[in-house]
């Protein structure tokens, strides 16, 4: 039998497979039993939010069928014609909204009793009554009717004011035709309600004006608690908290205060399990322990798009997962039994191999310290055997090998010492010398930069290597011959960049531009063949060539102006020798004129 069945398969593989079966057994078993609960919990939530989605959306299309009633649309239409009568529409509502606003609390005019009173808000009163006496309370509060001006026309109690155009439910209700806002609750009254307020348009589709209700949700309450009522079994723990869409209580079987900010049952605050969205775990404190909180949101029903209302259904962790602890402590047990097996097997096969892997490993270590000359056993018959005797003949070959290896490792280490001290070398030079020393690759890349180099340019050595030669010349002011010569070498990689030294102009780190002595030769190294360039800046000296040929010229212009002064002078002295002897001719003339005269 070979060695990896007798060590691998007989313990390691053995413990580690029933160890992974036992693991992903506990772990799947264990993670669909919890999605099995979180599901079924959910859906019991969903089902009882479309239940009270439906009874709202219910309740709501009663109300819409008030809106449509041919009685009610005249009384509307009547009213609008007779404000459109008016003079000032504006004013007379408003003068009205002021008088009605200013009476106090439960004092009612003469006008708001004519409203209260009139036949289509007695209508409206004996349709509460039919529905409150068909479900056992009051499902409709107040309710009042405003035509086309915002202006009341019919209502089954006193309204805050006159005017309803400026609401914000009324102002909804034209454009959308339906406005339902969130939950509110009457302290005097003690229920729930949701104010809901329809467009009322006339037979051919145009508006006229507005009814608002306000809807009692108690049948909604009523089915969170007859879930509380109804649990049985795994379901005796189960809490159920209804919320609004922002995470406060509307109701709650579990004592939650009311409209209590419960929003930290929500996974949606980021503290939900790793992976899941609809549920969390929470730590309660030692009393109750550890619970899951699983939530649903509300899906509306049919054209009514729901208020977002949140069910929130809450069981104890241990109750809920008490299958699957069961199951995780037999597969446990299980789990132990069998690798306590699998260790006595592994060791009892370890013992088969022990004694031969010692004596190898005894020549191992030999070998390991230099020896070459080891005498190896026969070993037994296994992988451990063959390896042995492969071992042996191995070290017999490396033996022949080990004199040729050194004489060549010899004449290769000179061979690297001899070019590790040339390169030594061209670095020190490179270094002190005043010439800046740059080397390129075959590419045209700068790979070396010496310190005469970073003072010429201006550029540290970091940010230029890697960068074109070029890039550091100026563009159009060098040499054509260094061009074909630098060509030359990308092609072949031999032979001199620039068989001579040429005048180019070369860039400094600030752009400015100034002239060099350039030489590029390509040399041999062990990586290849590079060329080495030397770069002499001579600003120094075309300034100084400069000052010299503009002193020659004004020398030259000194003397031209010299020799000008000179023929000037010979020009005076011949034509002061001219006038002298008319001076002298003249004064005989007189001398003569004089003694005729005498």
């Amino acid at each position: 039998m070979k060695v990896m069945y007798k060590i691998t398969f007989g313990f390691l593989a053995v413990v580690l497979l029933g160890w992974a079966v036992a693991y992903h057994a506990f772990s799947t078993s264990q993670r669909e039993l919890k999605e099995s609960c979180v599901k079924s919990s959910e859906a019991l939530a969903l089902k009882v939010l479309d239940e009270i989605d439906r009874d709202i959306h219910n309740k709501i299309r009663i109300f819409q069928k008030f809106a449509a009633e041919p009685a009610l649309r005249e009384v509307v239409s009547r009213s609008n014609r007779e404000f459109e009568a008016m003079g000032d529409i504006r004013s007379y509502i408003s003068k009205k909204d002021e008088e009605w606003t200013a009476l106090p609390k439960g004092v009612t005019s003469r006008f708001m009793r004519e409203l209260m009173n009139n036949r289509l808000s007695r209508d409206l009163r004996e349709k509460l009554r039919f529905y409150e006496a068909k479900h056992g309370y009051r499902v409709f509060g107040e309710v009042f009717v405003t035509n086309r001006y915002g202006a009341n026309i019919a209502q089954t109690g006193r309204t805050t004011d006159y005017r309803q155009d400026d609401e914000e439910w009324w102002q909804s209700a034209r454009t959308e035709g339906l406005y339902v806002k969130d939950v509110e609750y009457d302290e005097s009254a003690g229920v729930y309600s949701v104010a809901v307020a329809v467009r009322i348009d006339d037979a051919g589709g145009e508006f006229t004006g507005v009814m608002k209700a306000v809807l009692n949700i108690e049948d909604s309450i009523q089915m969170i608690r007859d879930l509380k009522a109804g649990a049985r079994g795994g379901r005796r723990t189960m809490q159920y908290s209804l919320l609004t869409r922002d995470g406060r209580v509307i109701y709650s079987t579990k004592g939650y205060s009311r409209f209590e900010d419960l929003s930290h049952l929500l996974p949606d605050t980021g503290r939900s399990a790793a992976g899941h969205e609809s549920y969390l775990i929470m730590d309660e404190g030692s009393r109750e322990g550890r619970e899951i909180a699983v939530h649903a949101h509300s899906r509306g029903y049919s054209d009514y798009g729901g208020l977002g209302w949140i069910l929130v259904v809450e069981q104890d962790v241990e109750e809920m997962f008490a299958p699957a602890y069961a199951l995780r402590n037999r597969i446990l047990a299980f789990s132990l039994v069998v690798s306590v097996l699998a260790a006595l097997v592994g060791f009892f096969l370890y013992r088969s191999v022990l004694r031969p892997i010692k004596r190898l490993k005894s020549a191992t270590a030999a070998f390991e310290r230099g020896e070459l000359d080891i005498g190896f056993e026969e070993g037994t018959g296994d992988e451990i055997g063959e390896f042995t005797r492969t071992l042996a003949r191995a070290l017999t070959r490396l033996k022949e090998k080990s004199l040729s290896h050194e004489a060549e490792s010899s004449r290769s280490r000179q061979t690297e010492d001899a070019l590790r001290e040339s390169e030594e070398r061209f670095h020190t030079v490179s270094s002190i010398t005043q010439d800046a020393v740059v080397m390129i690759d075959h590419n045209g890349r700068i790979t070396f930069w010496n310190e005469a180099a970073e003072r010429m340019f201006g550029y540290a050595r970091g940010e230029v290597i890697g960068k074109e030669l070029h890039s550091i010349l100026a563009p159009g002011r060098y040499h054509e011959e260094f061009q074909r010569g630098f060509e030359r070498f990308r092609t072949s990689g031999e032979g001199p960049v620039v068989e001579r030294v040429v005048e180019v102009y070369a860039v400094k780190k600030g752009g400015e531009e100034f002239p060099i002595e350039l030489s590029v030769s390509a040399v041999k190294r062990a990586g290849g063949w590079c060329a080495v360039g030397i770069m002499r800046d001579i600003s120094e000296r075309k300034e100084t060539e400069r000052s010299l040929s503009e002193r020659l010229e004004e020398l030259e212009r000194f003397r031209k102006a010299t020799v000008q002064r000179e023929f000037r002078m010979k020009e005076l002295k011949e034509e002061l020798r001219t006038l002298r002897r008319r001076i002298k001719e003249m004064e005989r003339h007189d001398s003569g004129e004089r003694l005729r005269k005498a």
